[in-house]
């Protein structure tokens, strides 16, 4: 190992002081290499970016974007959550409970976790809230586990604040 590091330590042949250029055969491949991952990183970037824009794309093709918008205004409503934003990701977390039980059960579950949610103490006297959408969509049986904290007449209070919709 000494040896090839060896190898690479050698005075460099050509120096210019003024310009900084080196015309060292091995330093000028090394900088051709660095030069091609740059290009590389940005093309890695620029594919990257278009497939964020077709996953926002898509997931507003979907036929339950709608259900899916309005369940997230509902949300928000009831976490006081104003200033958050609905995207795709969100939506990608939100589809498969609403696939399979529907707009009422979800409704239901976002009811639930507004009603009782798990809160912490701040060391700085603030609450900590545990009611996030992630949270609520984690998986199906947190989903299920949140739908079963909604209290009884959930449905009965949730019309009266014009919560529950019809679906499409």
């Amino acid at each position: 190992m000494m040896e090839a590091a060896r190898a690479h330590l050698h005075p460099v042949p050509k120096y210019d002081p003024e310009t900084g250029e080196v015309s060292c055969p091995h330093c000028l491949g090394l900088q051709d290499q660095l030069d091609g991952a740059h290009k590389e990183i940005k093309a890695w970037r620029a594919r990257y970016a278009n497939l964020v824009r077709d996953r926002q794309a898509d997931a507003e093709a979907h036929a339950l974007w709608p259900q899916a918008v309005r369940l997230f205004a509902v949300w928000k409503n009831l976490t006081g959550r104003k200033r958050s934003d609905f995207k795709a990701d969100r939506f990608e977390q939100c589809l498969p409970f609403l696939k399979a039980h529907g707009q009422d059960m979800a409704v239901r579950a976002i009811v639930g976790i507004a009603f009782d949610h798990f809160s912490d103490h701040r060391k700085n006297g603030s609450r900590r809230k545990f009611d996030s959408w992630e949270l609520l969509f984690r998986n199906m049986d947190r989903t299920e586990e949140c739908a079963n904290r909604a209290p009884k007449d959930w449905k009965l209070r949730a019309s009266e604040a014009g919560w529950v919709f019809a679906d499409d």
